[in-house]
């Protein structure tokens, strides 16, 4: 009678101890999925918010409106055109009227087939590269020159950036502008198929009337950005997270 009551008494104490540790070990496994599935959706929206705040660098105003720093806008999608790697150079010699070839300080960063805009700030041009000679620092285009650029003039080597939801994933496209979608980069996963992007205009009013928004290029100056992750790690329940930030378009 004496051992049974001392291994009751053992059992009831283990099953205690044993109900403590899978409690921990249940928090831990969810704190765990949680900060992962955090991190991933922090990383992704960092990457977002920081290359659509860039959304028409490079593109001059002086190209009007035939050519759209913000393509299309919509819930779940955001197309824009911008210089985001950087590939600036400027003219070091006249390009008269009728030229095609431009003599530049660099031509790192550009490749034949590339659209290059070519401004002075008064007026722009945009332009297709026929061919790059690096070692006699030279650009070539495939179609001359209507106007003069004096030397100084400023080259930008844009590009289409798209990003989407699609599949539980955050996608980012890049193109040639006028060129194809081919692969895409996947910045966050497990995320929900949800609307993630809404516009407001330059008095902070939301863009609701249109899917996709008429004239974003137009009226598009402040996009709210809104990731939702979720994972279900095995035996627990749904663990989610939302984050949500801010992106002011500059250069609009």
């Amino acid at each position: 009678m004496e051992v049974l009551i001392t291994l009751s008494i053992f059992l009831i104490v283990l099953y205690s101890v044993y109900m403590v540790y899978d409690t921990q070990r249940s928090s831990y496994s969810r704190t765990e999925a949680r900060i992962d599935t955090q991190d991933n959706a922090r990383m992704a929206l960092s990457t977002l918010e920081r290359e659509l705040r860039m959304a028409g660098y490079g593109v001059p105003a002086a190209l009007g409106p035939s050519v759209p720093r913000i393509v299309e806008a919509k819930p779940r999608t955001i197309t824009f055109r911008a210089d985001l790697r950087g590939v600036i150079t400027t003219l070091t010699a006249n390009a008269a009227s009728g030229s095609s070839t431009l003599y530049v300080n660099t031509t790192t960063g550009i490749a034949a087939g590339d659209v290059i805009y070519l401004t002075d700030h008064a007026k722009a041009r945009a332009l297709t590269v026929q061919s790059v000679d690096a070692s006699a620092s030279t650009v070539t285009t495939t179609a001359a020159l209507t106007r003069s650029f004096a030397s100084g003039s400023r080259l930008y080597v844009p590009r289409d950036v798209l990003f989407t939801i699609a599949s539980g994933e955050l996608r980012r496209y890049q193109r040639v502008p006028g060129g194809s979608w081919s692969t895409y980069t996947v910045l966050a996963g497990l995320l929900q198929d949800a609307d993630c992007f809404r516009y407001y205009d330059g008095n902070n009013a939301e863009i609701t009337a249109n899917n996709p928004v008429v004239n974003p290029d137009g009226t598009v100056r402040r996009i709210r950005i809104e990731l939702t992750a979720s994972t279900t790690p095995a035996g627990l329940d749904r663990q989610s997270y939302t984050l949500r930030c801010d992106a002011r378009l500059r250069n609009l």
